[in-house]
């Protein structure tokens, strides 16, 4: 694997453990070599100074890829960010994709950092993040539902994330981003509380169309049955007669006829 290569020939290199010689270098390894790849990339890591590895451990609660206004707004003022970043850069940790966006040189160097810091800092991090999302694009945050959502769900605040997860799933769908839309109508229904009918319903419904679209029809069920069983003690007219609407429709592009008649 070149990038495992790379990261042992990186990793000899920062330790003094390559030697000149006249057809180049020879490593004098050590008997304490990492022995797998997230233990190679964590003790590349460690050598970094505090400084360094705390921007890096930051940066990686951002994703893969991150801003540097994003990580400006999370990182602790005292640190001069610019020259974490370029250090981070000469490092190989990191490279610019532009002037304002980096990426991780792997991802799992990035997740290598993201794993090093314990659950609860990286909960604190990730509600930096978020509000630093709806802080800088207060004006229109549209862009970002997605990443807020995630920050918020990741910090386990459940009530902004679900409505964040909500408005992608709502904004995805009608760009006809139909798997993002899966994706995030999921989501939001692993966070809604199951005695939440009005939600419940809403976001089932807005999924089952989904599905109807894509012809997944074994999900397009389950759906259905999951909302036969929301409403079973609900006397809502309107969302009955709604739901009927929907099975007779899937009953008909299954060619059961008389089902879809009733």
């Amino acid at each position: 694997n070149p990038f495992f290569v790379e990261q042992m020939l990186l990793y000899l290199q920062e330790e003094g453990l390559l030697e000149q010689i006249e057809a180049g270098q020879q490593a004098q390894f050590a008997d304490t070599l990492p022995t797998d790849a997230r233990a190679l990339l964590v003790a590349r890591l460690d050598r970094l100074t505090l400084e360094v590895r705390t921007v890096v451990q930051q940066a990686s609660v951002l994703g893969r890829e991150f801003e540097i206004n994003i990580l400006e707004a999370v990182t602790d003022t005292t640190l001069d960010l610019s020259t974490q970043l370029q250090t981070g850069t000469e490092d190989a940790i990191w490279f610019p994709l532009s002037d304002q966006r980096y990426i991780f040189k792997h991802a799992l160097l990035r997740d290598a950092a993201y794993k090093m810091q314990v659950r609860s800092r990286r909960r604190i991090l990730h509600e930096k993040t978020a509000v630093a999302y709806e802080t800088i694009y207060k004006t229109d945050t549209s862009a970002h539902y997605g990443q807020i959502a995630y920050h918020y769900d990741e910090a386990a605040v459940t009530v902004k994330a679900l409505n964040y997860y909500e408005r992608a799933a709502m904004q995805a769908k009608s760009n006809y981003h139909n798997e993002e839309t899966l994706t995030f109508f999921g989501h939001a229904l692993r966070l809604a509380a199951q005695d939440n009918t009005e939600l419940r319903y809403r976001l089932l419904m807005e999924r089952e169309e989904v599905y109807g679209w894509l012809g997944s029809r074994t999900e397009q069920a389950q759906d259905l049955a999951q909302l036969d069983q929301l409403l079973e003690t609900q006397t809502d007219n309107h969302k009955h007669a709604n739901l009927a609407l929907r099975h007779s429709a899937y009953a008909l592009v299954m060619g059961q006829y008389n089902d879809a008649v009733t």
